[in-house]
């Protein structure tokens, strides 16, 4: 049998009063394990894992700093490793198989009793490349001053046994803890037929043939859309498929530069209590997205901050928000309380969506940072503003009951409406009087608070009456009696009444005389 060389994983270390086996698996308690159960795994392996074997017979590779006298002893102290070390480090690892001892050592090295220059000679065996590997967190971050431990180490699901393992242990023994904060574990690419890609097989997806096709933020945006916890299917098809997501993100981001162009946020800012309802939703939507947005990124969940930020570019803002304002973007006077109010949220939403974006859409968000007119931060480029934080002045929690209420009202009265279209007696929703009888008191309260003007102009359509104590709460919709406005398209009960402008309505006639700024 060839001698090895064995690090001990029972027995106990000086000092310390525990063997690396017991101290690794206390240690891997405080590690963030992503996903959770990479902790039960690496702990499996702990528990029955055998002495560690780091020698290795080979022609070539790092040394073993150790030296052997004719009576078989070894010689290895701390003073001889750092020797060799210095050694190496100015002559490269090939001059441990050239130099000889004494000119390794030095000359000048005292050595212990037992050992003469001439009766040494160089272990031959070398570290198991594990060793080494698991070493790179000193090599790398250690030797640059960067502060231990590292904030994550992140391999695929067969390392539980390899790297992180093997980084694992010789950290314990040499500084007493973990050399990582966080492990993420990932599952490999796979092809159409569920097969391991691999350049052997030639069914993997070229990178930079990618890039040039759909540029490189689409495939950054693809591989933060997919769950990479497991094995993820991966094609030329599936990669492309991510435009179409992208696009409805850009998108949101035109719509909210287009309409705050005039906006100068330093002077015409207003102040959130004093903003519109749905303003105000759009502001508690940010928060929330915020919060999800910044734990996802914390956790590395990164297909958590696409789902995240896509459904609220896609639901939020253009489904809900986006085609509420276009009335008041449109129609109100310039400078209008009603005008700066969606402004005022429109700068702050595009300001925060940028910032979260960048870590994905890396270039897509720096082309956005460059073009803002206003920044929340004097940094030139996006990568060096901070993440945005949770507004605590905004209380998104405590509203969202009430927001439910309103939204799910809301979404009674679009499926009345889509039934008065498909019978063709409505056009649009502009052309509806809606009737909300409500048996709820709650949500009567609610609506009386929110005010129908601000209710019908989330429904988009130009009346809302509320009838209160009903016996159920129901929505019924008509075609509205009145005249239809040539400039906001809304019928409303004033439009006729002045002979000067006969088919406008009383605010657009106020708008386009200069008299409203409400």
């Amino acid at each position: 049998a060839t001698e090895q060389w064995f690090i001990s994983v029972d027995r106990e270390l000086p000092g310390v009063g525990k063997s690396l086996r017991d101290l690794a698996l206390e240690q891997i308690k405080n590690v963030k394990w992503i996903p959770a159960w990479g902790q039960k795994r690496i702990e499996g392996m702990l528990e029955s894992r055998p002495d560690w074997c780091i020698s290795r017979q080979r022609s070539w590779g790092l040394p073993i700093p150790a030296f052997v006298n004719s009576d078989g002893k070894t010689l290895m102290t701390r003073e001889s490793v750092l020797a060799v070390a210095g050694h190496i480090a100015k002559n490269g690892s090939d001059s441990w198989f050239t130099d000889s001892p004494r000119r390794i050592l030095g000359e000048d090295f005292e050595l212990p009793a037992g050992f003469v220059f001439d009766d040494l000679k160089r272990e031959e065996n070398i570290f198991d490349v594990w060793f080494e590997s698991g070493c790179s967190w000193h090599s790398v971050a250690k030797q640059a001053g960067w502060p231990l431990p590292v904030d994550l180490y992140l391999e695929g699901s067969d390392q539980h046994r390899g790297w992180f393992q093997l980084s694992l242990l010789p950290a314990l023994g040499s500084m007493g803890k973990a050399p990582f904060k966080s492990v993420l574990t990932h599952g490999f690419t796979i092809d159409e037929k569920g097969m391991k890609q691999s350049k052997s097989l030639g069914n993997y997806v070229n990178a930079q043939e990618e890039i040039a096709k759909y540029g490189s933020d689409i495939l950054r945006l693809w591989v933060a859309s997919v769950n990479v916890q497991g094995d993820v299917r991966c094609s030329d098809e599936l990669i492309g498929r991510s435009q179409d997501a992208y696009r409805k993100i850009r998108n949101t981001l035109r719509f909210l530069f287009g309409n705050i162009d005039d906006f100068d946020p330093n002077e015409k800012r207003i102040a959130y209590d004093d903003m519109f309802e749905i303003d105000k939703w759009a502001m508690q939507q940010l928060q929330k997205l915020i919060a999800g947005v910044t734990e996802a990124y914390e956790s590395f969940v990164f297909h958590k901050v696409f789902s995240l930020i896509y459904n609220f570019c896609t639901v939020e803002m253009s489904s809900i928000y986006m085609d509420v304002l276009k009335d008041r973007l449109y129609c109100e006077s310039s400078d209008s309380l009603a005008r700066r109010s969606a402004q005022t949220a429109m700068q702050r939403i595009l300001d925060c969506l940028v910032r979260m974006l960048a870590p994905v859409l890396v270039h897509t968000a720096e082309e956005a940072w460059a073009a803002m007119k206003f920044k929340s931060q004097t940094v030139e480029s996006v990568h060096l503003a901070d993440m945005p934080k949770v507004d605590g002045s905004v209380d998104w929690q405590s509203n969202e009951q009430k927001w439910q209420k309103i939204m799910g009202l809301r979404d009674e009265v679009l499926k009345v409406l889509e039934a008065l279209r498909q019978e063709q007696k409505i056009g649009s929703n502009q052309e509806a009087y809606v009737t909300v009888y409500c048996e709820d008191e709650e949500l009567a309260g609610i609506l009386d608070k929110f005010g129908l003007d601000q209710f019908a102009a989330l429904c988009i359509v130009s009346e809302v009456k509320l009838e209160k104590r009903a016996v159920r709460t129901s929505v019924t919709a008509e075609k509205s009696g009145y005249q239809k406005c040539q400039r906001c398209w809304n019928y409303w009960p004033s439009v006729g009444t002045d002979s000067e402008h006969p088919d406008l309505c009383v605010r657009c006639i106020k708008v386009i005389s200069g008299t409203s700024c409400n």
